[in-house]
């Protein structure tokens, strides 16, 4: 694993996940443990609020900002929570409503 350090707090993100990543059914336990454990870090890197202080963390900030390929579990995970929460804001609901009844009607 990599050598990135934890936040000091727990990364929750609820207006995207209300249930919490472990129970969003979109990450594995193991992914969902660490965006809780290390997503300050990981979101401070990646706006570059925070200075890398290691090499695991200068790769991390390299490869999310440069859109990179990576092995790293640190960005294939992170990569994944940006990933869901662009799905998220783009889905589309369609309606089979023609506009020609009114959903308000006393005729039974």
């Amino acid at each position: 694993m990599e050598n990135i350090g934890a936040g000091k707090y727990n990364y929750y993100d609820d207006h995207n996940f209300p249930h919490g990543f472990r129970r969003s059914g979109v990450f594995t336990i193991r992914e969902a443990e660490y965006l809780e454990s290390h997503g300050h870090t990981l979101r401070e890197l990646e706006s570059k609020l925070r200075i890398p202080e290691n090499e695991d963390e200068k790769h991390f900030q390299q490869a999310v900002c440069e859109g990179l390929e990576s092995q790293s579990f640190a960005v294939k995970a992170w990569s994944k929570y940006k990933q869901a929460i662009t799905a998220r804001s783009q889905r589309i609901f369609l309606s089979r409503h023609d506009g020609n009844n009114s959903f308000l009607s006393t005729d039974f």
